[in-house]
């Protein structure tokens, strides 16, 4: 886990920039990986070992920032800066809620990337074929 360092608040608007723009990456991630549920085999093992680990490490920052924001908050600081440090102190626990939501989809897209799938052999595959077509089935003269 990275070593926490407090910083003065001097350091607020960059700090405000790096949350922003990790939340921001965050939400598009979240329904990029929310469409990959559906269709896990565009990706391979190591493209969602990357993002495991990019998001395993960002959770551990998420600890740092709102670490950060509590220091400040105990400081003698400008009602504009009380205020700002409210924004962000609102901002961590969703960017904590969508890595953490993020952590777990990649578990699930894991178990059908296209590695999972290739080593599966023929007889298997066509099975998991004619079983998601026979489900996909409509029902027969339009009944239930």
């Amino acid at each position: 886990m990275p070593q926490q360092q407090f910083h003065p608040i001097s350091m607020l608007p960059m700090f405000s920039e790096m949350i922003d723009g990790m939340l921001e990456m965050t939400q598009g991630q979240h329904r990029m990986f929310s469409s990959a549920l559906a269709k896990p085999h565009v990706l391979d093992d190591e493209t969602v070992d990357q993002a495991r680990d990019a998001f395993e490490e960002q959770l551990e920052f998420v600890g740092l920032y709102e670490n950060q924001v509590g220091y400040w908050r105990r400081q003698d600081i400008t009602p504009a800066q009380r205020q700002e440090m409210d924004r962000l102190a609102a901002q961590l626990p969703l960017a904590r809620q969508l890595t953490q939501e993020i952590l777990a989809m990649l578990v699930e897209i894991r178990k059908g990337t296209i590695d999972r799938i290739m080593e599966k052999d023929d007889f298997e595959l066509g099975l998991e074929w004619l079983l998601k077509m026979t489900e996909n089935e409509p029902p027969e003269n339009g009944r239930n």
